[in-house]
């Protein structure tokens, strides 16, 4: 499924309360972005990197030869909604013009969140 960026917002759950958990104690979700805009060469790997360590996800972010950045992470869905605002809202929001946003299942395959350099 693919989504827009601006339709990426936190849900309440059935109670209307946030749903609160880890990448070990809820379903796990992967996103997969392409960020668009002026996102190369501004240091937004090194601040998504960052912003990632205060979130409960896993997985990479990269420049792509076209000029995106890619991002793919797993994590509760929640973290991973709040986790994309962040970088939506925060010091990257006036690079980004448009991101387009896929969601699949978790495979589990990643360990910690890092910078993955293109050849």
């Amino acid at each position: 499924m693919t989504r827009r960026f601006a339709a990426l917002l936190p849900l309440p759950n059935r109670k209307g309360v946030e749903n609160r958990c880890n990448l070990s104690s809820c379903m796990s979700k992967r996103v997969h972005v392409y960020y668009k805009g002026a996102v190369q060469g501004v240091g937004f790997r090194f601040t998504a990197e960052r912003i990632a360590r205060g979130f409960d996800v896993a997985g990479w972010v990269k420049n792509m030869p076209d000029g995106r950045v890619e991002l793919l992470c797993e994590g509760g869905e929640k973290v991973l909604m709040d986790f994309l605002n962040e970088i939506r809202k925060g010091p990257l929001m006036n690079y980004i013009d448009d991101a387009e946003v896929e969601w699949s299942n978790g495979t589990g395959e990643f360990k910690g969140f890092d910078i993955r350099f293109s050849r």
